[in-house]
């Protein structure tokens, strides 16, 4: 499952203990995009404890239009680097 790490250099995020990213996040907002993109890139499903309040976040930023957020593309693309 992805997590979010802060540290006093910023965010990160992981997926099975990897981290996703060389350079830290500065922003939470960022991070937690990169987080939510995470569960789409690895085809991870929501934990069952947050799924109902992910699937609300998630189609709160797609505002219910189905297709991959631009940030997620974007998230997408640098870990395709």
């Amino acid at each position: 499952m992805p997590q979010l790490h802060y540290s006093d250099a910023g965010w990160s995020v992981s997926v099975d203990k990897q981290m996703l990213f060389t350079k830290n996040i500065r922003q939470l907002s960022t991070a937690v995009q990169a987080w939510f993109g995470s569960f789409w890139i690895f085809s991870i499903e929501y934990p069952r404890a947050l799924q109902k309040t992910c699937t609300f976040v998630e189609m709160a930023l797609l505002r219910g239009s189905g297709r991959m957020p631009a940030s997620v593309k974007k998230w997408a693309n640098r870990l395709l680097r």
